[in-house]
């Protein structure tokens, strides 16, 4: 499956994993919250990666302070390849 959007919290630009609402699955046509995303990667073994070729990273689980929520694995990137995704609005 391929991430190619994300919808942030908050109209703000902040480029934090902790702000994005939810991701957009093409697979599934439409966004997904990214606590769900979390669940389904780690408990349903969903593989899915961040539609940025040519490498196209994983996107994986992560909890830091009890919060759920997902992030690629590390390139040569400073920012994380989720935070490059269109953004969306609803």
């Amino acid at each position: 499956m391929k991430a190619t959007k994300i919808m942030m919290k908050s109209s703000n630009s902040s480029n934090s994993l902790l702000e994005i609402d939810s991701i957009y699955i093409d697979e599934l046509c439409r966004l997904i919250k990214k606590e769900e995303l979390y669940d389904k990667i780690e408990y349903e073994n969903w593989k899915v990666n961040v539609d940025i070729g040519p490498y196209y990273p994983k996107v994986e689980g992560v909890i830091s302070n009890g919060e759920k929520y997902v992030k690629s694995v590390p390139n040569d990137s400073n920012v994380d390849n989720l935070l490059c995704l269109p953004k969306v609005k609803i």
